[in-house]
C-alpha cells in the first residue's frame, strides 16, 4: 500500500499504465493465472561441484578465484591442468579436484563453488562489498572521482599516513587487478551483440553511487575500447587511432566555418554509419562540436568577431551563444554584463556605452534579443522554429479551456520536439519565442500568459484546476497522477495549493483529496469539533491523531465509512483543514491554538510530562502509550530529550540544571575516575563504586556518564555503534588520547597486552575479561580499520 510501480527506477508513465492494465485484467478474470506445483524431491549431493555455476561466469578467468578465497598456489595448479576459464570447472567431478588440489582443499573449493552460483552482478557486488572499507578501494574510488595521484598522496584520509605517488599507483593497480576480471565479464554481458555499452547501462547495475563510480572508471580502462564522453558510451576500437579524433576530423570537414546541422544531416549520418556509430543521436554530435569550441545557435553551427547597441549585439552573438544574462537592477551587476563591458573595453575602446546596466540591458532587448532563460536573452536570428510547429503550439494554447496558461505546461507538452529540433530547452525560452511571434495575441507575464482578453482576477487559479481535476476523478489522487495531469508544473507549484487552499488537503502519503468529493455535513463538523475539544480537555490541551481516530471510530463510524477514512492520517488531514483557525496541527500532534510549540515532539513530551525536574522511563513510556504514539516516534524522541535531561540510573532522568554537585566533590570524583583508568580506559559496565564519595543519589554507571558529560571536559565516554538503553556499555577515555570509536578502544587494549592475533573464542573471552561489549563489538570490528576479522581470527591492524 505504501509503494507504487512508478517508484521503480527508470520506469516511465507508459510502462506503469501497461502494468496497471494487466493487473486490472487479472482482477477481472480476463487473464488466468496458473501456478506450478513442485513435486517433493530427495536431496542428493550434486555430481559435479560446479554444476550450478552461473552461466554468466563461463568466461571468467580462473585467476579471479584468488579474489574469492582460493590461494594463488591452488589457482596455479588449476591453470597447470589447462583450466584457464571458470567454465571448464562446471563438469569436473570432485575426484578430479582431489587429484589436482588435494582433499584438504575441497571444502575451500566448495565455498568458492557456492559463490560462483551467483550471477555476475551479484558476484561483483560481493567482491565490492568485501573490499569497500579497504584503502585499496578508497584510492580507486578517489581516482574514479578524478583525483590525481599527487592529490591522493598528499591528502590521506583520517588516521592514514601520507604515501608516495608511486604507492598510490600501486594501490590503485592492485585493486584494479582484483575486480577487473569480474568487471570484464559484466561489461561484455552488458554489451551483448552491440559494439558499445552506454554509461547509463553501467550506472543502472547498482544503486550505490560509490560502486557506480568504481564500475564506470574500471570500464573506461579497457584497452580495446574507447570512452566517448560526448555520447556517454564506451565503444569498441576499430583501429589503433582515436575514434573521437577521426569523428572530429570528418564532421568538422562537413561543418567548415559554419553550417546547418539538419541541412547536412544525411552526410553526418553517413559519417556515423561508416564509423559504426549510427545509434548516436544528433545531440551527441552537438556536444562533440561544443567540446571542440564550436558555437551552436538552434541548428546552426559555426566557429569563430557604429552605434553601441549594434556593436554590443555583434559581441553578444559571438561571445554569448547560449544567451547573455542581463540586468534590470543597477545595484547587482551580472557576470555576463561584466564580461561584455570587458570585451568592449579591450576591443572597442572608443565605443561609448551607458554606465547603467539597466539602460544597457533595455537597449539590447530593444535591438532584437528575446528571452532565452530566467533573465537570459538571445538574438532573434538564432531562433529557428518551424512556423507549422509554432502554429500547432498556438492551436494547442487556444483550445485549452483555461484562460491562464503557464509556459511550463506548454513547454512540457512539446519539450521533445522543441529541444531536439530547435534548441528550446526551457519554458522561459518558449516565453520569449511566443512573445516574439505573437506579441498582441496574448498578454504576457513572468510565469504565465492570458488569452481572450481576460484579466488575471478573472481566470482560474492552479488551486481551482487541481480541485476540478480531483472532482473529475472522484477519489483521492496520487502525486504521480497530479504530475501527469499538470505536466510542466513544478513540485512547489502543485504542493503550495494544498497548504493555502482550504478546499485541498493531503489524504495519505503522496495522496491528495479535496472537499468536493467528501460527504461532510454541518452536524459532522460540529461533532468532530466536540470530539477534538473533549480530547484536548482530557489531555491538558493536547491530543494525537491516533486518539482522535480511535474516538471517532467508536462514536461515529458512519462518518468514517461515508468519507472512506481508513486510518488516522486520513482523518488528521481533514480535521486540520476544518479547524486550522482554532487549533495547531503538526502530525501526529493536535493542540489548542498557540498553547505551546508543537514543531518538535520533544516539546510535546515535556509539556505532557509537566516539564518535570525528573521522570522515569516507565513514565515516559506510559505517556507515549496514553497518547498512542507509534513506537518509532517514542524511540526517536528520547535522545532529543536527553539533550536537556541527564540519566542518573537505568530508569531515571533529571533535568541537567537540577543535577548539582559541590566543586570539592566534583574534583574528588574526577580524581577517582582518573585513578581507575587502566591503560587509558575505564569500562563503565563493571565499575566498582566503593572509592566514590557519598552523594544524595545512589551511585550507578549511568550517573557516572552524566557527571562526566556535565563536568569533565577532559574526559569522554565512547559507546558501540549498536546501542541498547538497558545496558551501560560506555568506555571512559581521556580526550587527549584521540580515541573516538569503540574499535579504537579495543585495539588499544589489545596492543597494550601485546596481542596481535586472537581466535574468535579467545577474542570473546578477552572482551569479557576487560569489561568490553561482548555482543556488539565482534560485529563492529568486521568493518573496522583497526582490527580485521579474516573469518577465523581477529587481527590487530593499526592503532
Amino acid at each position: 500500500a505504501e509503494n507504487s510501480l512508478s517508484d521503480l527506477r527508470n520506469v516511465g508513465f507508459k510502462t506503469v499504465k501497461e502494468n496497471e492494465e494487466v493487473m486490472e485484467r487479472i482482477r477481472a478474470g480476463g487473464m488466468p493465472i496458473y501456478k506450478k506445483t513442485k513435486c517433493s524431491t530427495i536431496d542428493f549431493e550434486p555430481k559435479y561441484m560446479f554444476e550450478n555455476m552461473s552461466v554468466d561466469l563461463d568466461y571468467l578467468r580462473i585467476e579471479a578465484l584468488e579474489v574469492l578465497g582460493l590461494s594463488s598456489k591452488l589457482v596455479a595448479r588449476l591453470k597447470k591442468n589447462n583450466i584457464q576459464c571458470c567454465g571448464k570447472l562446471r563438469f569436473l567431478p570432485k575426484r578430479k579436484f582431489e587429484v589436482m588440489l588435494g582433499r584438504r582443499y575441497i571444502d575451500k573449493l566448495s565455498a568458492v563453488a557456492g559463490l560462483l552460483e551467483k550471477d555476475i552482478i551479484a558476484l561483483l557486488e560481493y567482491v565490492l562489498n568485501s573490499n569497500c572499507e579497504s584503502r585499496y578501494f578508497d584510492v580507486f574510488l578517489r581516482r574514479a572521482k578524478g583525483e590525481t595521484l599527487q592529490e591522493i598522496a598528499d591528502n590521506p584520509r583520517e588516521h592514514e599516513d601520507p604515501i608516495t605517488r608511486e604507492r598510490v599507483r600501486q594501490l590503485e593497480s592492485k585493486y584494479a587487478r582484483s575486480i577487473m576480471p569480474f568487471v570484464r565479464e559484466l561489461f561484455y554481458i552488458l554489451k551483448g551483440s552491440n559494439n558499445y555499452v552506454s554509461i547509463q547501462d553501467i550506472l543502472d547495475v547498482y544503486d550505490v553511487d560509490e560502486y557506480d563510480q568504481v564500475l564506470v572508471y574500471a570500464c573506461k580502462s579497457f584497452e580495446k575500447f574507447e570512452y566517448l564522453d560526448f555520447a556517454e558510451i564506451i565503444v569498441e576500437k576499430q583501429n589503433d587511432y582515436s575514434l573521437e579524433a577521426k569523428l572530429v576530423l570528418e564532421i568538422t570537414d562537413v561543418i567548415g566555418d559554419g553550417a546547418d546541422l539538419y541541412e547536412n544531416k544525411e552526410r553526418l549520418d553517413s559519417i556515423l554509419e561508416d564509423n559504426k556509430l549510427d545509434f548516436i543521436e544528433i545531440n551527441a554530435i552537438i556536444r562533440l562540436l561544443k567540446k571542440n569550441k564550436y558555437h551552436i545557435f538552434g541548428s546552426f553551427v559555426f566557429k569563430g568577431k557604429s552605434n553601441y547597441a549594434n556593436v554590443c549585439m555583434y559581441i553578444v552573438k559571438k561571445e554569448f551563444p547560449d544567451g547573455i544574462k542581463l540586468s534590470q537592477n543597477d545595484s547587482e551587476q551580472s557576470e555576463d554584463l561584466k564580461k561584455l563591458r570587458s570585451i568592449i573595453e579591450e576591443r572597442f575602446q572608443d565605443l561609448l556605452v551607458p554606465s547603467s546596466d539597466r539602460a544597457l540591458s533595455s537597449a539590447l532587448i530593444r535591438s532584437g534579443l528575446i528571452l532565452r532563460g530566467r533573465g537570459i536573452y538571445i538574438a532573434q536570428e538564432y531562433v529557428t522554429v518551424d512556423e507549422s510547429q509554432l502554429q500547432e503550439i498556438k492551436d494547442y494554447i487556444d483550445k485549452k479551456q483555461t484562460n491562464r496558461v503557464y509556459y511550463s505546461e506548454v513547454f512540457a507538452e512539446y519539450e521533445g520536439v522543441l529541444n531536439a529540433l530547435y534548441g528550446i530547452d526551457n519554458y522561459n525560452y518558449l516565453h520569449g519565442i511566443l512573445s516574439m511571434y505573437y506579441p498582441k495575441e496574448y498578454e504576457y507575464y513572468k510565469d504565465y500568459f492570458l488569452k481572450n482578453g481576460v484579466s488575471a482576477n478573472q481566470t482560474e487559479s492552479i488551486s481551482d484546476r487541481i480541485y476540478d481535476f480531483i472532482i473529475s476523478v472522484g477519489r483521492p489522487v496520487s502525486k504521480i497522477e497530479l504530475l501527469q495531469e499538470f505536466r510542466g508544473f513544478s513540485n512547489v507549484m502543485l504542493m503550495i495549493p494544498f497548504t493555502n487552499d482550504k478546499r485541498l488537503m493531503q489524504w495519505d502519503y503522496n495522496y491528495y483529496t479535496c472537499t468536493g468529493i467528501q460527504n461532510i455535513t454541518k452536524q459532522d463538523t460540529l461533532e468532530m469539533y466536540n470530539y477534538v475539544v473533549e480530547l484536548l480537555q482530557q489531555n491538558g490541551g493536547y491530543t494525537s491523531d491516533a486518539l482522535l481516530f480511535e474516538k471517532v471510530k467508536i462514536l461515529n463510524s458512519d462518518f468514517l465509512s461515508r468519507n472512506k477514512i481508513k486510518n488516522e492520517m486520513n482523518l488528521y488531514y481533514i480535521i486540520s483543514k476544518m479547524f486550522s483557525e482554532d487549533m495547531d496541527f503538526r502530525r501526529p500532534h493536535i493542540c489548542k491554538k498557540g498553547m505551546f510549540d508543537i514543531l518538535s515532539t520533544k516539546n510535546v513530551v515535556l509539556y505532557l510530562l509537566g516539564n518535570p525536574e525528573r521522570f522515569t522511563y516507565d513514565e515516559y513510556n506510559d505517556m507515549c502509550e496514553q497518547v498512542k504514539w507509534a513506537r518509532v516516534t517514542a524511540s526517536a524522541t528520547l535522545p532529543e530529550i536527553e539533550d536537556d535531561y541527564a540519566r542518573i540510573s537505568i530508569e531515571t532522568y533529571v533535568r541537567k540544571d537540577q543535577m548539582l554537585v559541590p566543586d570539592s566533590v566534583v574534583n574528588e570524583i574526577h580524581d577517582v575516575i582518573i585513578g581507575k583508568l587502566a591503560n587509558g580506559i575505564l569500562p563503565l559496565m563493571d565499575i566498582e563504586f566503593d572509592d566514590f564519595p557519598k552523594l544524595d543519589i545512589e551511585w550507578n554507571e549511568f550517573l557516572i556518564e552524566s557527571l562526566i558529560r556535565k563536568y569533565y571536559l577532559d574526559l569522554d565516554v565512547i559507546h558501540p555503534v549498536m546501542k541498547d538503553r538497558r545496558y551501560q556499555k560506555g568506555i571512559v577515555v581521556k580526550k587527549v588520547s584521540g580515541l573516538i570509536s569503540y574499535p579504537q578502544v579495543v585495539a588499544t587494549v589489545m596492543k597494550s597486552f601485546g596481542y596481535e592475533v586472537m581466535s574468535e573464542s579467545q577474542f570473546l573471552s578477552f572482551l569479557v575479561l576487560h569489561s568490553l561489549s561482548r555482543k556488539t563489538i565482534p560485529i563492529e570490528l568486521r568493518d573496522s580499520d583497526y582490527i580485521k576479522y579474516d573469518g577465523k581470527n581477529y587481527v590487530l591492524v593499526t592503532i
